[in-house]
């Protein structure tokens, strides 16, 4: 009795463990890598993808090309020219080309010695009887030493972008004396003209290198909050990224951290290594990391490094209101559920909107209408918000001869009634007179904690008030709209903006959202609604033209009420 092959395993094996065009041309691209090419050239077509290096084989390193399953790199892990670590290490990465392309073309050259050959999905199957022979093919050699390898006929279409942007990620980009390039369309042998030099996503921050019981790396505890992609600590076996974990931290705590750790004692899974096998070593290694970050990141890392000014808020929270009661105006019938916005760190908390307020509005009501009505049924929880320092210790978005009237609102206990012209957004500041008419201020007796040296005279009132949260709030949330504001400050960012799910990082210290601010409060308003209104649009219509015009009519409407 024997125990066979099937003519078919190895076809269904190299389509089936390679998921993507991007796990195909990232392997070629890190056995350039690995044999101490210092240069790649990635063409992307619509019908073909081509690697060029400058590297090239010889006789014997070609045979080791050739060996399915060799295991070389693991009896030599470091390169022998630049002494890098290897990201191979199962020698099966030759057949990830079938899972997306029907055949490859090899052509190669080093030295005196050259050649050409195919392989496709015929040559593969053959493999089940121990060998196969590869298809020579009569052409001039290459003018150079390097290889091209041509990656044909493929099975779905090729993502373009995708392919841009998950070679980006590769760690090996980051390695001196390697780069890699992007040309998109027709092949040109060896041309550097047109081409897109890849750089890794650069995050500023604060970085930490760890070096404990063989796992090397470096943590970064960035200045800005981090995408979803971003997020996280990638995990590199050789010179490989297997995957990108939180080590069972929450996605909040994890927020601003990011970087990488090697450790290539643990094991991950055949040929693809694009997971980590969960035994006791990765265990092991899970904890070491873990009790790491618990001990030198999470100490030094806050879940937000910006803050926002009580002219921001109000402004999130004008759009907030403005936009929602447009579609409310639209198109509800008067007996959906609004909530309102809710600033965490701080005290704007307001009440659900009233739902006689919906009741007995209709499609024709003015929205502004609706608003100020509202408005007028939270002043009390608006004014707790408003609580600040001293006029002459205030936060000012503008220089003081640029300031804008200051509105106040009316002391609830005797003048409730009183109107003003001030827009309804800036009828939200308390006068001293009426701070004070909120607050008893009494001595207090020691506690059995306290002893009597630590009680002297009362508190001032501005004491009390420059201790509140609600002038240094770190997050908004709109509720009516289904978002989460965060703030968050990169100079080198260029993004105005981004959204990562339900949540909108604004980017504080970009120049436009700086100028606006410094003009005052008004032109605030009216750039918050710009990025809102794309979001909400965004969302709307995702990949769609519909989105920019979504959006310049949900900015003409608002206009209307701001």
């Amino acid at each position: 009795m024997r125990l066979k092959v099937s003519r078919d395993f190895f076809v269904q094996f190299a389509s089936k463990t390679w998921l993507s065009p991007f796990s195909v041309v990232k392997e070629l691209v890190e056995d350039s890598y690995d044999e101490d090419a210092t240069k790649v050239i990635v063409t992307l077509n619509p019908s073909y993808v081509v690697v060029e290096d400058d590297v090239g084989m010889d006789q014997a390193a070609l045979e080791k090309f050739l060996v399915v399953g060799s295991i070389h790199k693991q009896r030599n892990p470091i390169s022998p020219k630049f002494g890098r670590v290897r990201t191979g290490r199962y020698g099966t990465g030759r057949l990830s080309f079938l899972a997306l392309f029907k055949s490859m073309k090899v052509r190669t050259k080093r030295g005196d010695f050259s050649t050409s050959f195919m392989m496709d999905e015929d040559c593969i199957a053959e493999l089940a009887t121990g060998q196969a022979q590869v298809k020579l093919i009569d052409e001039p050699p290459l003018a150079r030493n390097g290889s091209e390898i041509w990656l044909l006929e493929p099975k779905s279409a090729i993502d373009v972008k995708k392919i841009i942007r998950e070679l980006r990620k590769l760690p090996i980009l980051r390695e001196p004396f390697f780069e890699v390039f992007v040309r998109i369309g027709e092949f040109t042998p060896w041309n550097f003209e047109g081409v897109m030099k890849l750089e890794p996503p650069q995050i500023p921050g604060e970085r930490i290198p760890i070096s404990i019981e063989g796992i090397t790396g470096e943590i970064i505890i960035a200045n800005r909050p981090l995408s979803e992609e971003e997020r996280g600590i990638a995990v590199l076996h050789g010179g490989h990224m297997v995957t990108r974990s939180l080590f069972g931290f929450s996605p909040s705590q994890m927020n601003y951290i990011t970087g990488w750790v090697r450790c290539d004692w643990i094991n991950v899974r055949f040929a693809d290594k694009e997971a980590v096998i969960e035994d006791e070593a990765y265990e092991r290694f899970r904890q070491i990391v873990r009790k790491f970050i618990v001990s030198e990141v999470l100490p030094k890392a806050t879940e937000a490094k910006e803050t926002l000014s009580r002219n921001e808020v109000l402004a999130f929270r004008t759009i907030d209101k403005i936009i929602s009661m447009i579609h409310i105006a639209k198109s509800v019938n008067g007996d959906e559920e609004n909530k309102p916005s809710e600033v965490q760190d701080a005290t704007l908390l307001h009440k659900p909107i009233d739902a006689k307020i919906h009741q007995t509005s209709s499609e024709g009501d003015k929205v502004d209408d609706l608003i100020k009505r509202e408005d007028n049924a939270n002043a009390k929880e608006d004014q707790n918000f408003m609580l600040k320092p001293k006029p002459d210790t205030q936060f000012s978005t503008h220089p003081p001869s640029e300031q804008l009237p200051q509105a106040t609102v009316p002391n609830t206990v005797t003048t409730s009634k009183t109107t003003s012209s001030t827009p309804w957004f800036y009828q939200m500041e308390d006068s001293k007179q009426t701070i004070e008419s909120r607050m008893t201020l009494t001595p207090q007796a020691p506690t059995l904690k306290q002893s009597p040296d630590a009680v002297t005279s009362p508190p001032s009132v501005s004491s009390k008030i420059t201790s509140r949260k609600a002038t240094t709030p770190k997050i908004v949330r709109m509720s009516r709209l289904g978002l989460e504001v965060i703030p968050y400050g990169d100079e080198n960012d260029e993004r105005e903006y981004f959204c990562d799910g339900k949540k909108l990082f604004i980017n504080r210290k970009h120049p436009a959202y700086m100028r606006e601010l410094a003009k005052g409060r008004d032109f605030v308003v009216r750039y918050i609604l710009r990025i809102v209104a794309s979001v909400i649009a965004s969302m709307e219509h995702p990949d769609s033209i519909e989105a920019l015009e979504t959006a310049n009519r949900l900015i003409a409407d608002a206009l209307k009420h701001v």
